[in-house]
């Protein structure tokens, strides 16, 4: 710099910055000294005594950073039943099932813009059985309904809905005229365009002439024994659950799309339908399950990529109408199937979870899950 005619001394200037601070060898307080310290923690220095408070936060850093979070084994009391729907949740997402079932924490209450997909799935499972039971279809063979039953149908269904659609209109009452209205043609071209798919595949099929819905929403139950020697019991409820003389196949609506992979089986995803299979093999010893599938109120004739069928039963030739992608697995409905996929160890393993470790580790992490503002989910675990 240029010399000062009335300072003939050379001016000098220093830099500045919280990484010069942080590397003086002193401090002024003991908050100084604290932020140092935790500056070198920061930096992966190794500091050989940590002072308390630091250490706390560490904990909880890291903690936050893992998002682990475990309870004592002793704090819930294990359950000795616990749903199938239950153990499929807690597969999903850990973290989200403490919060729903374990804290029950309500969500912020928002202005409705929609019509609730949780409403909508109800009002449609109860169409399909007050229409198939008032009509009387559980429990004869699909050749013997009479034509004239089928015929009626339509109209009858168009009705119901009619009747159960004021209960979403009572209970949505904020959401805007139009988008209630067209919700509402939305499900009634859906739920007209699934009963000619059930027509088609059930009851105009002359390769099902001797089948019969048996039940539909059928309590089952399965009993499970634990590495430990301890029993589990599994509850469940399929939607409906067809028989002929010698097979049975077990169907679940779906108000939404769904497929079905072998990966999903093993991690605990999608274990309602082999395990409900597994129990009416059970209690339907003289009969074989034929398959097992989803049918999904989007693509109702679909019977492909949602379900799992016996090879027989698979391409050209299936009396169920099941294209040669399906997944087929002769040893559906038996012990050699739960075997094969290690679903006791896997069921196992969700049940002791699900009773102490709510961490963060989603295997389907949804976007429009309420807890994502309170969620420390990573973009790696999105993505993978």
């Amino acid at each position: 710099p240029p010399r000062s005619t009335l300072f003939p001394y050379t001016t000098l200037f220093r830099s500045w910055s919280t990484n010069e601070r942080m590397k003086k060898s002193f401090a002024f307080s003991e908050d100084d000294q604290l932020e140092k310290i935790a500056f070198h923690v920061g930096s992966e220095f190794e500091i050989a005594a940590l002072p308390d408070r630091l250490r706390r936060l560490q904990t909880r850093q890291k903690r936050l950073r893992t998002g682990e979070e475990h309870l004592p084994s002793d704090r819930i009391e294990r359950r000795r039943a616990v749903s199938i729907t239950e153990l499929e949740s807690y597969a999903r997402c850990p973290f989200r099932y403490g919060i729903e079932r374990l804290i029950d924490a309500k969500t912020p209450m928002e202005e409705m813009t929609s019509v609730s997909p949780l409403a909508i799935g109800q009002i449609v499972h109860e169409i399909m059985k007050e229409l198939y039971e008032e009509q009387g279809l559980v429990g004869i063979p699909f050749a013997q309904v009479p034509k004239e039953t089928l015929e009626r149908m339509s109209i009858l269904l168009d009705e119901k809905f009619e009747q159960k659609w004021q209960e979403i209109e009572r209970a949505h009452l904020d959401v805007p005229l139009y988008e209630r209205l067209l919700t509402k043609r939305l499900w009634r071209k859906r739920l007209q365009k699934w009963w000619e798919a059930e027509r088609k595949c059930f009851w105009d099929n002359e390769k099902l002439a001797d089948m019969a819905i048996m039940a539909l929403e059928k309590p089952l139950r399965v009993v499970l024994s634990l590495r430990g020697g301890e029993q589990l019991v599994l509850t469940g409820k399929a939607d409906r659950v067809d028989i002929s003389d010698s097979a049975f196949v077990v169907y679940d609506y779906k108000t939404g799309n769904v497929n079905f992979h072998e990966e999903e089986i093993r991690a605990g995803l999608k274990i309602q339908l082999p395990l409900y299979a597994f129990a009416l093999q059970e209690q339907l010893k003289d009969r074989q399950a034929d398959g097992a599938t989803y049918i999904s109120l989007h693509d109702p004739e679909k019977r492909a990529g949602n379900g799992i069928w016996r090879e027989e039963h698979v391409g050209k030739r299936s009396k169920y109408e099941v294209k040669q992608r399906a997944k087929k697995d002769d040893t559906l409905g038996t012990e050699a199937f739960l075997t094969k996929y290690e679903l006791n160890e896997r069921i196992e393993q969700l049940w002791i979870g699900m009773h102490a470790d709510f961490s963060v580790t989603p295997l389907d992490c949804s976007p429009y899950c309420p807890y994502e503002t309170i969620c420390r989910v990573t973009k790696e675990q999105k993505e993978a």
